[in-house]
């Protein structure tokens, strides 16, 4: 078998923030500097993006991701981001206290520092792990492209204007866009 080697592009159009260390240095969120976005990140969001938003079949989405007891057939790098690519900054959101607004005092436990990333763009690659016949590897493929471009969001505080990306898949041979969307469409619930 001649694994399959899936390598995708993100675009950032803000700053982000996947958190993963504890509290410190002035910090109440931090992230891990070594590992920005990690590839459990990457997989949990295609995921999510296959199961909520493209509806596939919970059969099919436990082959390509796995399940607890059961391994998926393929596996997800960590984000590369080019050298000097990505930056870490210290930012802060805060809640002014209501009750007393001349006070310049914030709410008890409303004044957070966090580090925030700033990138332009990144890389990550899925590999295939397990055999599969044409059609199933066909699915699986459609699955992790259709569900990459679904992404619009990363990591956290989406809410306050992180983590806006866009995700490009690469072109497959032998299957067209119309072909993904097709398989897609076929592998849904409909829900």
């Amino acid at each position: 078998m001649s694994a399959v080697e899936l390598n995708f592009s993100i675009e950032f159009h803000g700053p982000f923030l996947v958190g993963g260390e504890s509290a410190g240095d002035g910090a109440d969120i931090r992230v891990n500097k070594d590992v920005l976005i990690p590839g459990s990140s990457i997989k949990g969001r295609l995921r999510a993006e296959a199961t909520n938003v493209l509806k596939v079949r919970k059969k099919l989405i436990d082959e390509v991701f796995g399940t607890a007891h059961t391994p998926g057939k393929w596996w997800f790098s960590d984000v590369v981001f080019e050298d000097g690519g990505c930056s870490v900054r210290t930012s802060n959101r805060v809640a002014m206290d209501s009750t007393k607004p001349e006070s310049g005092l914030t709410e008890e436990h409303h004044l957070v520092f966090y580090d925030q990333c700033w990138a332009e763009a990144a890389t990550f690659r899925i590999e295939q792990l397990a055999s599969m016949e044409k059609t199933e590897l066909d699915q699986h493929k459609a699955v992790l492209c259709a569900a990459a471009r679904s992404v619009t969001n990363l990591g956290a505080m989406r809410r306050r204007g992180h983590g806006w990306v866009s995700i490009t898949p690469p072109p497959i041979e032998g299957l067209s866009n119309e072909d993904i969307i097709k398989n897609v469409r076929e592998n849904s619930t409909h829900d």
